[in-house]
């Protein structure tokens, strides 16, 4: 039918197809609009057909369904279908919902012809579970931008008004809803309001339901007691280095869709002289990048200025900037050898030749003999790096150089003892002088990758600070890229252990050129302990590296470092600074500095003089620069906290010292002082270790210990990081002098003038993995596969998740002292991750010359459901059997809790010697330990996942599966790296193993290859059943490890007319969830608590309460183990019953009474029969008495 409306004519649907109001709408919509312009139409149409036809896979099409009739708005905890997985937020899980709808839509275009600019605006799009393979793709076709999937069952797309009913209408689409505001805003940007129900997180309570009550505190927000949590982390996001003085704030802000910025300037302009109307804040807003704004506010209103601008529909997230800080002889070793001993990898060839390496830190003194090139100019420019002027291919080290704004031409190039000559030493640096003596000496500190080459991106100023790093670091990345770099090696961070802004861009640009691997120090805070770790080191698709401490034999070097003061016929071990010339042994008068800590010029004549000075106040070049300035020859600086002596670091003024200085410890500098108030004329020596003067005593742990600063996990979402550990404690690299005309080299060590200097950190440690990395790559592209030379027809251009895949499988287990005690772990975890990198470990030269064989496998694919196989048989059991994966994950989005989306798993098996002694294996091995004992869990957070298999059978099968347990977006690609004395065989002599131990009888094994438990059971094979709650209402003492979770489950039988299940938390911080007729996960269960209290209760005390099982699920969040009783208390039959015989869960028991409402056209998408329902275990169904409707998600183990 047609309806006019002035002098235009519409099309009206049947009002089976569409309710009236939805409807009438529309047709105002239309009224408002003036009509369809003719070509708009079109497009639309088409747009409309090819989303219609849209292929995932040949013969795949997607249908557009009919429209339902839907209400206006929803809390989060009450959607239909798993939950939504948000980070801690005002509101939480009552965050109100509002469906989009042809009303505000209507509202939209009013504004818009009245001088507004409609924009395309985000939407959230809740789907059903699992996502039908190329929904994702679909959504994508019809976005207007990135489109990013937040678990669970959620896209967050941005659509044109015209495209939203579209999206609403593809199959497998549940609702539409506009993007609220608090999901927008970082923690710390919401206000300390109250939610509007501090209730736990549980569905909406119905008479039909079998949780009727469900009782715990007030969740996270504001409510967790731990010192990691996020709200103590983010305590001081608002200061400033310049502490109590600072007066501005910054605030990063993604725009929805990259902008035209001289229209996006015009527009902001406009939004200025709004908040100062409306706020009275005084704001200025700065475009720096094509999609992300700047906005200066007072201190005090970022808040409500951040409040202001999330209401704006073309913004997509706001959170505070974040202050970004810096965080090899033998070195090389450690990276390359097991044993530390030699360099294997150099031996065979592997020096880095071919490779580029991205480096982005504070400069690099380009006369450094590791650097230098007589020959060649470096090739430098400031800009995006693009310009010819900014590649030289032909100088030996460095390839480009680009500088940034404020970083270049003031910086010449870097500052004295810069952290980037060292950094970019440690990665590629090669000692190249003209005296041979010179060159021998300087070159058994050569970087990891000696014949790679370097560009170079100078984020530092002249003092070392970080003023150049670009706003959006997809602006970062591109320069190196276009050089071809494939590694990128960064060692700076900020204190921040979620998922930010920088996070999620390292993430996107390698999701976006899948060959390029960034690696990201982990930060220096170890010893604060769990969630040290800092951003962008929470990323997903990077190599987080933490710091082992050094070799040694690094350490037996670095102590012939020390020098020796000698007063009175005693003497005192002293650590020369680094910066200055070197100590050359004066002898003459030592004077007490005035002011005793010289950071402001010294009183008297220090002529001829040493001068005493004690620690703190100001660095330490301002110290023994006025005392230069007072005429003194060398400096003694003495530690003043009760500590030993340090090598004394660079500082503003280190340029200009030029007199030797070093430093004593507390004990020697008190006896120093007293010396000199005893008697004014103290003759003081400063020279040279003499003989055996000082012996080594100090003990190294070596490079199998973790370094006692190196930061860990886990992040704020409980992913464990570092990945991996290189050595960065005590490391010697490449030292600037600050002149680029030195041509500094020479066989001094830790002088101001020298090319060598110590530095320690993960700033050390990650140019060293990044070399190491290097190597990995030319290990592939130069054809080494499982052979002593190379052949350059069979290499290949790895991906960045094979790299990666390599290094984590070279990972030797590292140990690490923690409050006095040394704990040695030898699976990932939060502290050490997949431990030291190793490269003989993994990079084979054959079964003969390494005593194992690399199986690499790159860019293979799974499907959602679907598993990829390969068979093994093991040929020698003195090795063991190692498989690793990893692959690139989408960049997630900052308001979830999870960043994880395309899951999947990884599981081995090992068969063909007598089904009596199969083990089944999960990836990383994630254990929990309770009152059962200690059992495996599948991983539901990483992109990496690992299986050590540590004594194999000789002769035995292993089944290897990776499955594709929850791809939202369709089909995954990853990379597998297996290392053992092995053989890949056909699939087919694995053909025992369909799922892990056909599932025990207690499951039912999917296509994919993995199985479906039982409600009551749980484990890769359904053995374990879960631990029974007791029915006579005697306490159930459990206990769950951190980073755990436990099941435990109770019967209901057909009198059973009510419970009540009562939760008291006695040690750490447990949440629950329960469920019924399932195995509940967190976000998908029947009900929550998810609170910073202890306790709770579940109970239902209606008639009727369905039989079955009925299970809890116990977890202590963050790193703490938990302990708690449970009780149970029932009205109805209380003796025990006999054991039940499970119910595989395609079959369950149907409840009594439970019918199933009758199907329509008008408000059901799909009508399916009891037993097709019951065959599809995570189908959502509507019931009219019994158990709702409850999501059916895939086990968690």
């Amino acid at each position: 039918q047609t309806l006019g409306v002035g002098e235009e004519s519409f099309w009206m649907l049947p009002a089976t197809a569409m309710r009236s109001r939805a409807l009438c709408a529309l047709m105002l919509a239309a009224a408002v609009l003036g009509g369809v312009d003719a070509a708009k139409k079109s497009q639309q149409e088409e747009k409309w057909h090819s989303v219609r036809a849209y292929s995932g896979k040949p013969g795949e099409q997607f249908e557009i369904r009919g429209e339902e009739g839907i209400g206006e708005r929803v809390l989060v905890h009450a959607l239909v279908g798993r939950k939504l997985m948000l980070r801690a937020m005002r509101g939480g899980k009552d965050i109100e919902l509002h469906r989009a709808d042809s009303e505000k839509l209507l509202r939209s275009r009013a504004a818009s012809d009245a001088g507004g600019k409609a924009r395309p605006q985000q939407y959230l799009v809740r789907v059903e579970n699992p996502v039908p393979n190329g929904l994702a793709a679909a959504l994508k076709k019809l976005a207007a931008g990135r489109v990013h999937y937040l678990p669970h069952d959620t896209f967050l797309v941005a659509l044109a008004d015209g495209d939203v009913a579209l999206a609403g209408k593809l199959a497998g689409v549940r609702e539409v809803f506009y993007h609220p505001d608090e999901m927008k805003l970082h923690t710390t940007l919401l206000d300390n309001s109250s939610p509007k129900n501090t209730n736990a997180w549980g569905p909406p309570a119905s008479k039909t339901s079998p949780v009727r009550t469900v009782t715990g505190e007030a969740h996270h927000t504001g409510a967790r007691k731990m010192l990691s949590d996020e709200a103590a982390h983010h305590k001081d996001a608002f200061k400033h280095k310049d502490g109590d003085k600072r007066t501005k704030q910054d605030i990063e802000m993604m725009m929805t869709l990259e902008e035209d910025p001289t229209e996006l300037k015009a527009e902001l302009a406009g939004w200025v002289a709004a908040i100062r109307a409306e706020t009275g804040a005084d704001v200025v807003i700065e475009v720096t990048s094509a999609r992300k704004c700047r906005v200066t506010v007072d201190v005090g209103n970022e808040r409500s200025v951040a409040r202001w601008l999330a209401r704006k529909e073309t913004v997509a997230w706001l959170e505070p900037r974040k202050e970004v800080f810096l965080l090899n002889q033998w070195g090389h070793q450690s990276a390359q050898s097991g044993d530390s001993v030699g360099t294997p990898m150099w031996d065979r060839g592997i020096t880095g030749a071919g490779q580029v390496v991205g480096i982005a830190d504070t400069g690099i003194d380009f006369d450094n003999c590791f650097f230098a090139d007589s020959t060649q100019a470096v090739a430098t420019c400031i800009g995006d790096g693009t310009a010819a002027e900014c590649s030289n291919p032909n100088h030996r080290k460095i390839k480009s150089y680009r500088g940034w704004t404020g970083t270049m031409p003031t910086n010449a190039p870097d500052y004295v003892g810069g952290h980037g000559t060292h950094v970019a030493g440690s990665v590629a640096g090669n000692a190249a002088a003209t005296n041979a003596d010179d060159e021998a000496f300087a070159g058994e500190y050569n970087g990891v990758a000696p014949q790679a080459k370097i560009a170079f991106d100078d984020i530092g100023d002249g003092d070392g600070s970080l003023t150049g790093i670009p706003a959006d670091l997809g602006d970062l990345f591109p320069h190196a890229y276009a050089q071809g770099a494939r590694i990128h090696s960064n060692s700076w961070g900020a204190a921040d252990p979620f998922y930010d802004m920088m996070a999620y861009e390292c993430d996107l640009f390698t999701y976006d050129n899948d060959d390029f691997l960034i690696l990201v120090a982990a930060g220096n805070a170890g010893d604060s302990g769990a969630m040290s770790v800092g951003t962008p080191a929470t990323a997903k698709n990077i190599l987080a590296v933490g710091a082992t401490d050094n070799t040694v034999g690094s350490l037996e070097a670095t102590w012939q470092l020390q020098k020796v003061v000698e007063v009175n016929g005693n003497i005192y071990r002293a650590l020369p600074a680094a910066f200055g010339p070197a100590v050359a042994g004066q002898v003459t008068t030592l004077k007490l500095a005035s002011p005793l800590d010289a950071c402001e010029a010294l009183t008297g004549d220090y002529t001829n003089k040493i001068a005493l000075i004690a620690r703190g106040t100001c660095d330490f070049s301002i110290k023994v620069y006025n005392a230069q300035l007072a005429g003194a020859v060398a400096v003694i600086v003495y530690e003043n906290t009760g500590s030993e002596a340090i090598t004394m670091g660079e500082g503003a003024n280190a340029e200009l010292v030029t007199i030797p200085s070093v430093m004593v410890n507390t004990d020697a500098g008190n006896t120093l002082k007293s010396a000199i108030v005893a008697n004014a004329q103290v003759a003081a020596t400063v020279r040279a270790v003499e003989g055996d003067e000082f012996p080594m005593t100090e003990v190294s742990l070596g490079d199998g210990n973790l370094a006692y600063f190196s930061s860990w996990g886990p992040t704020g979402d409980m992913r464990y990081k570092p990945d991996v550990l290189c050595v960065g404690h005590k490391v010697m690299s490449a030292h600037s002098d600050g002149d680029s005309t030195s041509n500094n080299c020479g066989q001094a060590v830790g002088t101001g003038d020298g090319a060598i200097g110590l530095m320690s950190g993960t700033s050390m440690a990650t140019p060293m993995c990044a070399g190491a990395a290097a190597l990995v790559r030319q290990y592939y592209q130069d054809g080494f596969n499982n052979s002593a030379t190379g052949t350059a027809t069979t290499g290949y251009n790895p991906t960045a998740a094979l790299v990666k895949a390599t290094m984590i499988n070279s990972g030797m287990a590292t140990s690490y002292t923690w409050q006095g005690e040394v704990f040695s772990p030898t699976d990932f975890n939060y502290r050490t991750g997949y431990g030291r990198v190793a490269l003989d470990q993994v990079l084979s030269f054959g079964a003969a010359e390494s005593g194992f064989i690399t199986s690499a496998k790159d860019r293979q694919t799974v499907s959602p459901g679907g598993a990829a196989a390969y068979c093994f048989r093991v040929t020698g059991s003195q090795r063991q059997f190692k498989v690793s994966i990893a692959w690139t994950d989408p960049p997630a989005w900052f308001a979830s809790n999870q960043m994880l989306t395309q899951d999947l798993d990884l599981v081995v098996e090992s068969g063909g010697f007598g089904t009596a002694t199969r083990e089944v294996f999960l990836g990383n091995n994630v254990t929990v330990t309770d009152e059962s004992g200690q059992r495996s869990m599948r991983d539901r957070l990483h992109n990496t996942e690992q299986v050590t298999v540590v004594s194999p059978v000789q002769g035995g099968l292993y089944s290897v599966r990776v499955i594709g347990a929850e791809l939202p977006e369709g089909d995954q690609t990853f990379a597998l790296v297996t290392t053992g004395l092995m053989e890949q065989v056909p699939n087919g002599l694995c053909a025992w193993s369909a799922c892990p131990g056909n599932c025990s009888g207690n499951g039912i094994c999917q296509s994919g290859g993995w199985c479906k438990c039982a409600a009551d059971y749980s484990g890769a094979d359904c053995a374990r059943r879960h631990v029974q709650i007791p029915r006579d209402g005697s306490p159930l003492e459990i206990s769950v490890s951190a980073l755990g979770m436990s099941y435990y489950s109770f019967t209901m039988h057909a009198n059973d007319t009510a419970y009540v299940l009562t939760v008291t938390g006695n040690a750490g911080d447990p949440d629950y969830v329960f469920a019924y007729n399932q195995r509940p996960e967190f976000g998908a269960g029947w009900a929550e608590v998810a609170d910073g209290g202890m306790d709770a209760s579940f109970s239902n005390a209606d008639a009727n309460v369905p039989a079955g099982v009925y299970v809890l699920g116990v977890a202590p969040w963050g790193t703490i183990d938990c302990a708690v009783t449970v009780t149970l208390s029932l009205n109805g039959e209380n003796a025990p019953p006999p054991t039940p015989t499970p119910t595989p869960p395609g079959s369950p028991t149907r409840p009594p009474g439970l019918e199933l409402k009758t199907p329509d056209a008008a408000n059901c998408k799909l009508a399916r029969s009891w037993a097709q329902l019951s065959s599809d275990a995570r189908m959502d169904a509507a019931w009219s008495g019994g158990v709702g409707s409850p999501p059916f998600p895939r086990p968690i183990e």
